[in-house]
């Protein structure tokens, strides 16, 4: 999943109505280049109990329905449907 894991620091965890939250730390948002308002997604690895925060661009459908994805995500698509319109 990871190819290098790189030791940023350790948070708590802390309750906020329904959920959970952790807080991100500056330098840490810096390197991620996310801002408040941002929007970021979960990745888990069950296996390793591990999780990936992403930065992630959002969408809108027409029918109104949202999901995100990441902008390598939306490049690698673009790619393969350039590649299988021959443009």
């Amino acid at each position: 999943m990871v190819n290098e894991l790189i030791g940023l620091g350790v948070r708590s965890v802390s309750q906020r109505g329904g959920s959970i939250s952790v807080t991100i730390p500056a330098n840490i948002a810096k390197l991620m280049d996310i801002a408040p308002g941002d929007s970021v997604g979960f990745w888990f690895d069950p296996e390793n109990k591990r999780l990936l925060i992403e930065k992630v661009s959002e969408y809108v459908t027409p029918s109104g329905l949202s999901f995100s994805i990441s902008k390598e995500q939306a490049k690698k698509l673009l790619k393969e449907g350039k590649e299988k319109s021959g443009k």
